[in-house]
């Protein structure tokens, strides 16, 4: 739920995630943490997690936005709904 590129790793040309800490899983036995809120689900952050599974999607989506646009995930409802 907190994927961003400050948790992708790179060692001798070889990738991997890290510091899952936020960590849930899809039946919601664990309970649910907010991650940092620039790479949640619009729907996520008002409190609906039917859209568990696609979370970290998202997320990874997010962070390939700020690798292409060297810039920042949009913060603003206004300003996601511009870019899809």
């Amino acid at each position: 739920m907190d994927m961003k590129l400050d948790k992708i790793y790179i060692h001798n040309h070889v990738y991997k995630i890290g510091d899952l800490g936020l960590a849930s899983r899809i039946d919601g036995t664990i309970s649910i943490e907010d991650g940092d809120l620039r790479y949640l689900l619009m729907e996520f952050i008002n409190n609906d997690h039917s859209h568990l599974d696609k979370v970290d999607m998202f997320s990874l989506g997010a962070t390939f936005y700020k690798l292409t646009r060297c810039s920042p995930p949009p913060t603003s409802r206004r300003q996601y709904q511009a870019i899809c």
